[in-house]
């Protein structure tokens, strides 16, 4: 007779840590350089490495500190919805993964052009539209590390 007996990576509690870890490091880099690559006009042709090379050496790296501070609320909100699942021993999916990043991002940035309109400035659709490529691909970056960690994956408990 063979032992089957699956051992669990991490507690309960440490799997919500892990995922509110792997969210709060990943997901605003991610959304500094998806914002710099929609932004960018390409010209294409023979020298596409160098300007890729361009991109990130001028509109990514000096912006991935403040990258952390502008993009931090939604992002707070997001993890804490995402790791209360698997804190219970449950899996994380990539629907939900996604699907939190983008309510979590859709609320705080009508809550930000709100505060533009009554400052005086235009409502602006288009940042809405790059912020929901922006929170789709951080939360699908998002769920391949934790994946990687086996955050994806319920729990089973020891026997």
């Amino acid at each position: 007779m063979t032992d089957n007996k699956e051992v669990m990576r991490f507690p309960y509690p440490w799997r919500g840590i892990g995922v509110l870890v792997v969210f709060l490091l990943l997901a605003p880099p991610v959304q500094v350089v998806v914002a710099a690559f929609m932004e960018h006009d390409f010209i294409g042709g023979r020298q596409i490495l160098f300007e890729i090379g361009a991109v990130l050496r001028e509109r990514v790296v000096p912006f991935l500190l403040s990258g952390y501070s502008f993009y931090m609320p939604p992002v707070f909100f997001a993890a804490l919805m995402s790791a209360w699942r698997p804190a219970q021993g449950l899996a994380l999916t990539v629907s939900g993964a996604i699907g939190r990043m983008v309510l979590c991002g859709l609320a705080c940035e009508v809550f930000y052009q709100c505060f533009v309109v009554i400052a005086g400035g235009a409502w602006r659709a288009d940042i809405v539209l790059v912020g929901l490529v922006q929170w789709i691909i951080s939360g699908f970056v998002c769920f391949l590390a934790a994946a990687q960690l086996g955050l994806s994956r319920p729990a089973r408990a020891e026997r």
